[in-house]
């Protein structure tokens, strides 16, 4: 017979008592634990507990309570923070104990690793990191994303100086993000399509990837969230927003396009707001006037959530920055000065899909960002010409005697060779009938389709060597 949890009428809480005005009475810890009530600020703050929570659950707001509560306390002043009623499990596995200010209970053992040799970190054996040391050489809030990097949900904390020093490298990612935008002077000019197709993507891509950020927090999964947070600032809005919109040197820059890049700036603010609090706040107050008291952390981010629009366009630029890394990746590999201008070509099949290039705004950023001459549109593309794929779709940069051609016809035969290796294993896998008949169909499936690309991957290098001798 299966033990039950007792259940009782009232929710379990637990109440976070603070000085600031009172803005929302309810956030449910599970199973819609979202980021912008994680950013409100309240007086009495309610975290209702699931009755039938486990274990694992309870471990995880343990971890809730010492990443997002603790800086609460610290920064509006936590009056107290007491225990509501519980259920048997949940008040078993707390151990009845009381959380208050400075103790959050016993619901799990978690310990603090050395990540290098595994072994508990505590005072009595003298090998814990001496915190304020740490705050001083990286940062509180480079701190607290390296703890939180190593605090995977229910798992001991493997603790390693390197992610703090990460964890600073962040902030200054950060703070020089925000120098350029400010450094740039605005203009009364016309807006670039390139920029109003960026600042669209970009906006999709930021609800896409906060309705993420939720999903994880409704699972207790905040060094997961930290990381999407994380990737979505320094890959997306740093790698490739700011690059599609930056103004040539010295040039200025439409007042439209500053005025969203700012207010994607301050939405990505509140994102990591509750990973790395001091430095979102410093410059949130920077980006524009304030009132007298207002805070990031009083602020409330809200945003329409994803829709089909919103994943089409992401596709769309998905397929538009593949491009630009196969134009880069010709670039790098033969040598090819950064600001020299090339061609693309776009070679179009029958029955083949068409290119993004031929989207007039997604080719005006793909000129820019591989620093391209033109791009056309053609059925043969030119002797000499260097190729990539992206899918099914090929793509060709002529070079003309900018490279060696006797080395690159070495390269392409070795590549052959290498590709025509892995063909014999795909097509001895699905020779076995075995295979065919027990695997499931989406993994023979996946086994036909990496065969199809690799020959047309050979078909293409040939067709260099071809053009090449």
């Amino acid at each position: 017979m299966t033990n039950t949890p007792q259940i009782i009428s009232t929710p379990p809480q637990v109440v976070v008592e603070t000085s600031m005005p009172k803005v929302v009475d309810d956030v449910q810890l599970s199973p819609h634990f979202t980021l912008s009530e994680m950013t409100r600020s309240a007086t009495a703050i309610r975290l209702n507990i699931n009755n039938t929570a486990d274990a694992l659950a309870v471990t995880n707001l343990q971890l809730l309570c010492r990443f997002i509560l603790e800086p609460l306390r610290m920064r509006f002043g936590v009056i107290k923070i007491t225990s509501g009623y519980r259920s048997k499990r949940l008040n078993d596995a707390v151990g009845g104990a009381e959380f208050s200010q400075h103790r959050y209970g016993q619901a799990a053992d978690i310990y603090i690793r050395n990540h290098e040799i595994g072994r508990k970190m505590s005072k009595s054996l003298g090998n814990s990191p001496d915190p304020i040391g740490l705050i001083d050489k990286y940062g509180a809030d480079g701190v607290r994303m390296g703890m939180l990097l190593a605090a995977p949900a229910g798992n001991d904390i493997l603790f390693k100086e390197d992610l703090c020093k990460q964890g600073a490298n962040f902030c200054n990612k950060i703070w020089n993000a925000f120098r350029l935008v400010q450094g740039w002077q605005a203009a009364d000019i016309d807006q670039p399509l390139s920029s109003a197709k960026a600042i669209d993507w970009m906006q999709a891509k930021v609800r896409a990837e906060v309705a993420e950020i939720d999903d994880l927090y409704s699972k207790y999964r905040l060094n997961e969230a930290l990381m999407t947070a994380f990737k979505l600032f320094t890959d997306e809005f740093s790698g490739w927003y700011l690059e599609m919109v930056k103004p040539a040197y010295q040039a200025p820059i439409d007042r439209k396009t500053l005025q969203a890049t700012l207010q994607i700036f301050e939405d990505l603010m509140k994102v990591i707001h509750p990973f790395m609090p001091f430095i979102t706040e410093e410059i949130y107050q920077h980006i524009t006037e304030r009132a007298e008291g207002e805070s990031i952390m009083t602020s409330v981010l809200t945003l329409e959530a994803p829709n089909q629009a919103d994943a089409a366009l992401l596709a769309s630029m998905e397929q538009a920055k593949q491009i630009i890394s196969g134009v880069r990746a010709i670039r790098q590999s033969k040598n090819i000065a950064p600001r020299e201008e090339m061609t693309l070509e776009v070679v179009e099949t029958e029955g083949a899909g068409q290119s993004e290039a031929h989207d007039e705004a997604l080719c005006q950023i793909i000129k820019k960002m591989a620093t391209l001459e033109a791009v056309h549109f053609v059925t043969q593309k030119s002797e000499g010409a260097q190729t990539f794929l992206i899918g099914t779709d090929e793509y060709a940069v002529p070079l003309g005697n900018l490279i060696d051609a006797e080395a690159e016809i070495k390269k392409a035969e070795a590549e052959i060779k290498r590709l025509q290796g892995f063909m014999a294993g795909i097509q001895k896998k699905l020779q076995n009938e075995r295979f065919v008949q027990n695997a499931p169909a989406q993994v023979v499936e996946l086994e036909r389709k990496k065969l199809s690309d690799a020959e047309s991957k050979i078909a293409a290098l040939e067709e260099t060597v071809r053009s090449l001798s």
